[in-house]
């Protein structure tokens, strides 16, 4: 069974055409699954590779979820709670003992893996694995709209997926993610450093409107 993971950025976009997705084969863009937390002094140097590693592709090529779970993530006293039973879940099935670290694609890297089995690897490698991953083509095109009723605060978001391999298996999985930018709060940003409550977290997941590993 292959799992097709997609992000959705949820806002409105304007159609000029009847379909949203290219029927043109492309190039696998890359999803950089951080695994963060508020209390982890290294954690903030993880989001700056991160976010060079999104600058360095500005066509949207890369695109980044921070994943708040972990004992790191545990908020002290007074402090808001960024923990999701999903990033829970995710965090949990892939093992993460260290921080930060992140997954790309939900791939397995041998070489860059924390550990054996286990597709975390140090941040020091998230640019070689995204290299790795860039190059290669898609099996399936996947495009989404977005729309917001302000209010009643109703979400709806369209997918549509293109197949541009007719050789993968008939049971496939979409995920919809919806991260959200421009969260300020506070975070750890040196090893035993006081936390800076004025910190800017962007690309946190914050819910799935699919089942953890997705609809069929």
């Amino acid at each position: 069974m292959k799992k097709l993971l997609a992000i959705v950025l949820c806002f409105p976009i304007i159609l000029f055409s009847q379909t949203i997705v290219d029927t043109i084969p492309q190039p696998k863009n890359v999803l950089l699954e951080e695994y963060h937390g508020m209390q982890c002094g290294w954690c903030d140097e993880g989001n700056q590779v991160a976010q060079s590693l999104k600058s360095a592709h500005p066509a949207g090529d890369v695109v980044i979820m921070t994943i708040h779970a972990g004992s790191y993530a545990v908020p002290n006293s007074g402090q808001l709670d960024y923990r999701t039973a999903f990033g829970n879940t995710i965090h949990n099935y892939n093992n993460v003992n260290f921080y930060p670290t992140g997954s790309i694609n939900r791939h397995l890297f041998p070489t860059y893996s924390c550990v054996v089995g286990e597709t975390p690897m140090e941040r020091s490698d998230w640019g070689a694995a995204a290299s790795n991953i860039l190059p290669q083509l898609s099996p399936v095109n996947i495009g989404s709209v977005a729309t917001i009723d302000v209010s009643t605060g109703e979400l709806i978001v369209d997918v549509e997926l293109y197949y541009t391999d007719t050789q993968l298996v008939n049971i496939n999985y979409l995920n919809v993610a919806i991260i959200q930018d421009n969260i300020i709060g506070p975070q750890v940003t040196t090893p035993g450093s006081s936390p800076n409550n004025n910190y800017q977290n962007n690309n946190m997941l914050r819910y799935m409107m699919t089942d953890y590993w997705g609809d069929t």
